[in-house]
């Protein structure tokens, strides 16, 4: 949204349900009558519900929920995610492949990229992620952890966890971990984390954590009916996307400090009751090879635990697992 548009609307908003007349909005916006009509088309394209009358002028009746990052910025109480710089896009292809990019280019830690909506949204192995306009929540942040290539899975995990318990603080029931970076609601997807790692030789240059949350979507592709599920689906209720925004990295930062430390004490524990899979028959599917076994533990660096058929304990750090059905 330009600039000029965003200050059609600030007056509009400022009204608080009455009429502003063209004249009146031209001159606080310093354009012409027929260029504020021009802004008022493009800002009901952009979903905001606006009144229009020879007599009376324009009148807000709703607009969308849009991400501020102004609002976002000074609601977190964080000291490094979303302080720093906070990049906003109102469409993009993937929140991730710009984050990337500026990682590369060596964006500090804790540089916030969001979205209103994405053309390309994706998750792991290749697949998309349905990203509709002002629906869901589509954000990632560059971190720089200092830490070996093998252990950069505690970094998801710590994600997933304060995903899952933003959903639940907000009044969400029935949410579970999917390991590595899926939550589930009653064996539904409402959100999911993709990680992507640059690194220089077996140490972490950058760690981009991708998370699409499904908040206020009413309905799905046919293709993902009974896969998916979103916030207001679950509760008929709808939320800010700014709350849910602030809150997730409010709890994630918390987790994140400790990175060093890796996954133990009451995170580990916290992981484990929420994960639903622990003490479980699993199945794993990873190298091109699927087998069967026991999800005792998670490991300090986010590797799951399986104890096969034969009685081996297999670290699993990639890959599809899934709770074995019961027949």
């Amino acid at each position: 949204m330009t600039d000029t548009r965003e200050r059609v609307l600030k007056f509009l908003s400022e009204a608080e349900g009455t009429w502003v007349s063209g004249d009146d909005l031209a001159r606080r916006v310093a354009l012409t009558r027929s260029a504020v009509w021009k802004h008022v088309r493009r800002l009901r394209e952009e979903g905001c519900a606006i009144e229009s009358s020879p007599r009376k002028g324009y009148l807000l009746k709703t607009k969308p929920d849009r991400l501020n990052p102004d609002t976002v910025k000074s609601a977190l109480r964080t000291s490094v995610l979303g302080k720093r710089e906070i990049v906003f896009f109102n469409r993009t292809d993937s929140t991730n492949t710009a984050a990337k990019s500026m990682a590369h280019e060596g964006a500090p830690e804790g540089t916030l990229i969001l979205a209103d909506g994405q053309s390309g949204g994706r998750g792991r192995k290749g697949r998309s992620w349905y990203s509709p306009m002002r629906d869901g929540l589509y954000a990632s942040i560059v971190l720089r952890p200092s830490l070996l290539l093998s252990q950069a899975g505690r970094i998801p995990i710590f994600a997933s966890l304060a995903v899952a318990e933003t959903l639940i603080a907000l009044g969400l029931s029935g949410v579970a971990i999917k390991w590595p970076n899926d939550i589930l609601v009653r064996g539904r997807k409402i959100a999911g984390i993709l990680t992507e790692v640059g690194a220089e030789m077996d140490a972490v240059d950058y760690i981009v954590i991708g998370v699409g949350v499904n908040i206020n979507t009413r309905s799905f592709p046919v293709d993902l009916h009974g896969s998916a599920t979103s916030f207001y689906l679950e509760t008929g209720d709808i939320l800010s996307r700014d709350a849910v925004l602030t809150r997730y990295l409010t709890l994630f930062e918390h987790s994140y400090k400790s990175y060093r430390k890796g996954i133990t004490g009451g995170l580990l524990t916290r992981w484990k009751n929420l994960s639903g899979i622990i003490g479980r028959e699993v199945v794993v599917e990873n190298a091109g090879r699927t087998w069967g076994g026991v999800a005792e533990d998670l490991d300090e660096d986010g590797a799951l635990i399986v104890r096969d058929s034969q009685g081996e304990r297999i670290r699993v750090t990639s890959g599809d697992v899934r709770v074995r059905e019961q027949v």
